[in-house]
């Protein structure tokens, strides 16, 4: 019983924390949302400031969306969540959500690569791991410099699956690292763009798959570097 009332007690108390620390993000986007939308109003009769005004709403309600669709996803994996899995072809999901995120690495100019390699297999689930990959991807592709490459590795060493995404962005300082899967972190990210969500849920997800998540400089000591390490 004693048991049963200390869970309770923390996720009571984690609850609280994320519905605070919640309200606390949302309120920005939505001021940006409101002082733009004010500015349009205002500027009722220059059309190049109501259309740069318009521009700057629809971009706050993006990041709004971004913002709860990855609560939203993290509020999901919070409580003790019991993995259901099955085997996924790991190659071959990375494959389909780098294909959904080419668009956005096009636009930028950017170089997205999936290696060619082994269609290996873990036991997970599909649903998570895509949600793992895709948060990976659209970090690496957003903080990625315009003419700069996103590489993603499907690879098995040392008797372990490894997924690695492998960027030319400007990657993390050790100190930086240690706090990037803290919830609404923004070390790498100056401009306050992002959730600040996605390497949490990235971490969540390792975590409920008993992988492991390695930060690290890419080669020769540019860019960042995630590998996902699987147990099996």
């Amino acid at each position: 019983m004693n048991n049963l009332f200390s869970r309770l007690s923390r996720a009571l108390a984690n609850e609280r924390r994320f519905t605070a620390d919640a309200a606390h993000e949302l309120r920005t986007p939505l001021a940006a949302i409101k002082v733009q939308a004010q500015v349009a109003f205002r500027s009722s009769g220059d059309e190049a400031a109501r259309n740069h005004a318009l521009a700057g709403v629809a971009k706050g309600i993006d990041r709004a969306t971004h913002l709860v669709e990855q609560l939203l996803t993290m509020a999901r994996l919070d409580p003790e969540t019991e993995l259901h899995g099955e085997s996924v072809k790991l190659h071959s999901l990375v494959v389909d959500v780098a294909s959904m995120a080419a668009s956005d690495a096009v636009a930028k100019n950017l170089d997205l690569v999936v290696m060619d390699g082994p269609e290996l297999k873990i036991h997970g689930n599909p649903a998570m791991l895509r949600i793992l990959v895709r948060n990976l991807v659209d970090n690496a592709i957003r903080y990625t410099p315009s003419q700069g490459f996103v590489h993603i590795n499907v690879e098995k060493a040392e008797g372990r699956i490894r997924l690695i995404v492998e960027d030319s962005g400007p990657g993390l300082s050790e100190q930086q690292r240690k706090i990037a899967v803290d919830r609404f972190s923004r070390v790498s990210r100056p401009s306050g763009e992002g959730s600040g969500l996605g390497l949490s849920i990235v971490n969540r997800i390792a975590d409920l798959h008993k992988a492991k998540l390695v930060f690290a400089r890419g080669e020769n000591g540019v860019g960042f570097r995630v590998e996902v390490v699987f147990s099996s």
